[in-house]
């Protein structure tokens, strides 16, 4: 998907993800896609551009689930190109303490076997 909300489509058949997967699904294929996002495009570009200016960031990706008519977009993952230098000042601390916290707990995880909600305790 290209900045303006274009689909470029490319013949990836023999690709690996289509033989782990399946084929894609005929909705997508019959322009439900491209529907789809010119429905939801400025909302997923205004959202994205807020998440953008409120971290101070000049560049961020913004992963979305689509294709849910009940949930409409929803954030899937949020990522920053760069490193902690480019995170404002004052969320420096937090965002690294949650990046510090999250590889304890999955450690935690790992060298217990337990579940997430137990190697929290």
């Amino acid at each position: 998907v290209t900045a303006s909300g274009r689909v470029l489509r490319c013949d990836n058949r023999k690709s690996g993800i289509r033989r782990k997967y399946g084929p894609i699904p005929a909705w997508i294929l019959d322009g439900g896609f491209e529907t789809m996002l010119q429905e939801h495009w400025t909302f997923l570009v205004s959202e994205s551009e807020s998440i953008a200016r409120l971290w101070g960031l000049d560049e961020v990706r913004v992963d979305w689930f689509l294709g849910c008519p009940d949930l409409g977009p929803r954030i899937c993952e949020v990522t920053w190109m760069g490193t902690g230098d480019r995170i404002p000042p004052r969320l420096q601390l937090p965002v690294a303490q949650a990046f510090f916290a999250g590889h304890r707990q999955r450690a935690a995880v790992k060298a217990n076997e337990a579940t997430p909600e137990t190697a929290e305790k």
